[in-house]
Protein backbone atom coordinates (compact mmCIF):
# COMPACT_ATOMS: atom_id res chain seq x y z
CA UNK A 1 0.00 0.00 0.00
CA UNK A 2 2.88 2.40 0.81
CA UNK A 3 4.51 1.72 -2.57
CA UNK A 4 1.18 2.52 -4.29
CA UNK A 5 0.89 5.86 -2.42
CA UNK A 6 4.50 6.69 -3.30
CA UNK A 7 3.86 6.02 -6.99
CA UNK A 8 0.66 8.05 -6.86
CA UNK A 9 2.51 11.00 -5.26
CA UNK A 10 5.26 10.77 -7.89
CA UNK A 11 2.71 10.79 -10.71
CA UNK A 12 0.95 13.82 -9.23
CA UNK A 13 4.28 15.60 -8.80
CA UNK A 14 5.21 14.89 -12.41
CA UNK A 15 1.88 16.28 -13.64
CA UNK A 16 2.33 19.42 -11.51
CA UNK A 17 5.78 19.96 -13.02
CA UNK A 18 4.35 19.56 -16.52
CA UNK A 19 1.47 21.99 -15.87
CA UNK A 20 3.87 24.60 -14.49
CA UNK A 21 6.15 24.08 -17.51
CA UNK A 22 3.25 24.69 -19.92
CA UNK A 23 2.22 27.86 -18.05
CA UNK A 24 5.82 29.10 -18.13
CA UNK A 25 5.98 28.43 -21.86
CA UNK A 26 2.76 30.36 -22.45
CA UNK A 27 4.22 33.26 -20.45
CA UNK A 28 7.22 33.51 -22.76
CA UNK A 29 5.25 33.78 -25.99
CA UNK A 30 4.32 36.86 -27.99
CA UNK A 31 0.94 37.05 -26.19
CA UNK A 32 2.65 37.17 -22.79
CA UNK A 33 0.78 40.21 -21.44
CA UNK A 34 -2.57 38.71 -22.39
CA UNK A 35 -1.66 35.38 -20.74
CA UNK A 36 -0.47 37.18 -17.60
CA UNK A 37 -3.72 39.12 -17.34
CA UNK A 38 -5.84 36.05 -18.06
CA UNK A 39 -4.05 33.97 -15.40
CA UNK A 40 -4.51 36.76 -12.87
CA UNK A 41 -8.20 37.04 -13.78
CA UNK A 42 -8.57 33.27 -13.31
CA UNK A 43 -7.14 33.51 -9.79
CA UNK A 44 -3.69 32.02 -10.22
CA UNK A 45 -2.31 33.93 -7.24
CA UNK A 46 -4.39 32.13 -4.57
CA UNK A 47 -3.58 28.81 -6.27
CA UNK A 48 0.16 29.62 -6.25
CA UNK A 49 0.02 30.70 -2.60
CA UNK A 50 -1.75 27.47 -1.70
CA UNK A 51 0.83 25.49 -3.64
CA UNK A 52 3.67 27.38 -1.95
CA UNK A 53 2.33 26.49 1.49
CA UNK A 54 2.28 22.81 0.53
CA UNK A 55 5.88 22.75 -0.70
CA UNK A 56 8.74 21.80 1.59
CA UNK A 57 11.48 24.35 0.97
CA UNK A 58 13.71 23.19 3.82
CA UNK A 59 14.22 19.57 2.85
CA UNK A 60 17.19 18.93 0.56
CA UNK A 61 16.43 17.06 -2.65
CA UNK A 62 16.45 13.31 -2.27
CA UNK A 63 18.32 11.06 -4.66
CA UNK A 64 15.70 9.33 -6.75
CA UNK A 65 16.28 5.82 -8.05
CA UNK A 66 17.63 5.88 -11.64
CA UNK A 67 14.28 4.73 -13.07
CA UNK A 68 12.48 7.75 -11.52
CA UNK A 69 14.92 10.43 -12.63
CA UNK A 70 13.35 13.09 -14.78
CA UNK A 71 15.91 13.37 -17.58
CA UNK A 72 17.09 9.75 -17.61
CA UNK A 73 19.20 7.49 -15.40
CA UNK A 74 22.21 9.85 -15.23
CA UNK A 75 20.13 12.88 -14.28
CA UNK A 76 20.69 14.25 -10.79
CA UNK A 77 17.38 16.13 -10.73
CA UNK A 78 14.44 14.77 -8.84
CA UNK A 79 10.72 15.50 -9.03
CA UNK A 80 10.72 17.74 -5.94
CA UNK A 81 13.52 19.97 -7.18
CA UNK A 82 11.98 20.09 -10.66
CA UNK A 83 8.69 21.24 -9.11
CA UNK A 84 10.44 23.97 -7.12
CA UNK A 85 12.34 25.15 -10.19
CA UNK A 86 9.22 25.29 -12.38
CA UNK A 87 7.28 27.01 -9.58
CA UNK A 88 9.92 29.73 -9.29
CA UNK A 89 10.09 30.10 -13.09
CA UNK A 90 6.33 30.58 -13.18
CA UNK A 91 6.45 33.24 -10.45
CA UNK A 92 9.25 35.02 -12.34
CA UNK A 93 7.45 34.89 -15.68
CA UNK A 94 4.21 36.02 -14.08
CA UNK A 95 5.94 39.02 -12.46
CA UNK A 96 7.97 39.94 -15.55
CA UNK A 97 5.53 42.55 -16.73
CA UNK A 98 6.77 44.95 -19.39
CA UNK A 99 4.30 47.69 -18.63
CA UNK A 100 4.13 49.21 -15.17
CA UNK A 101 1.21 47.13 -14.04
CA UNK A 102 1.82 47.19 -10.31
CA UNK A 103 -1.76 46.06 -9.68
CA UNK A 104 -0.85 42.60 -10.97
CA UNK A 105 2.36 42.50 -8.97
CA UNK A 106 0.61 43.64 -5.80
CA UNK A 107 -1.71 40.63 -6.02
CA UNK A 108 1.33 38.47 -5.24
CA UNK A 109 1.93 40.21 -1.91
CA UNK A 110 0.39 39.32 1.42
CA UNK A 111 -1.62 41.97 3.28
CA UNK A 112 1.36 42.71 5.56
CA UNK A 113 3.75 42.98 2.60
CA UNK A 114 1.37 45.26 0.72
CA UNK A 115 1.04 47.44 3.81
CA UNK A 116 4.84 47.72 3.99
CA UNK A 117 5.04 48.68 0.31
CA UNK A 118 2.39 51.38 0.80
CA UNK A 119 4.15 52.69 3.91
CA UNK A 120 7.45 52.87 2.02
CA UNK A 121 5.73 54.66 -0.87
CA UNK A 122 4.32 57.26 1.55
CA UNK A 123 7.74 57.72 3.17
CA UNK A 124 9.45 57.94 -0.21
CA UNK A 125 6.90 60.48 -1.43
CA UNK A 126 7.34 62.56 1.73
CA UNK A 127 11.13 62.36 1.41
CA UNK A 128 11.00 63.36 -2.26
CA UNK A 129 8.65 66.25 -1.47
CA UNK A 130 10.94 67.44 1.38
CA UNK A 131 14.04 67.30 -0.82
CA UNK A 132 12.27 69.20 -3.58
CA UNK A 133 11.08 71.84 -1.09
CA UNK A 134 14.58 72.18 0.42
CA UNK A 135 16.17 72.55 -3.04
CA UNK A 136 13.59 75.14 -4.07
CA UNK A 137 14.12 77.10 -0.87
CA UNK A 138 17.92 76.92 -1.22
CA UNK A 139 17.83 78.10 -4.82
CA UNK A 140 15.58 81.08 -4.06
CA UNK A 141 17.63 82.36 -1.14
CA UNK A 142 20.85 84.16 -1.89
CA UNK A 143 24.01 82.52 -0.57
CA UNK A 144 25.32 85.98 0.37
CA UNK A 145 22.26 87.14 2.27
CA UNK A 146 22.62 87.31 5.99
CA UNK A 147 20.04 86.25 8.52
CA UNK A 148 17.72 88.95 9.78
CA UNK A 149 19.52 91.98 11.02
Amino acid sequence: HEAHESLKALALLTHQVEVLFVLCTLLTGKRKAEVQQRLMDLGIVPALLHMFEGMDWTRPPTAAPPAERIHGPLCECNPESALRIQYLRLIHNLCDIESDCSKLKHQLLSAAELSSVKEYARFDSFKHHSLFRDRTFASTSSPHSSPAG
